[in-house]
């Protein structure tokens, strides 16, 4: 059981392109670029079960700063 590799992650709709498997119970990974919200984050593990966070994951918008 736990984090084996072949799994894919999903922030939404978009796919994680790079893993880290470090250990059976943890995995890290980068997450893809999006719009400012909540979204699932979908773990499909290597033999095809689907595992879903629903609204794991908040996008916050950049903060910026101005020049005065």
């Amino acid at each position: 059981s736990g984090f084996k590799p072949g799994l894919t992650v999903q922030f939404g709709k978009k796919e994680v392109s790079h893993i880290v498997l470090d250990s059976p119970t943890r995995i890290r990974v980068k997450t893809p670029a999006g719009p400012e919200g909540k979204v699932d984050v979908i773990v499909t593990s290597e033999d095809g079960k689907t595992y879903v966070l629903n609204d794991g994951f908040t996008y916050r918008s950049a903060a910026t700063e101005s020049a005065k």
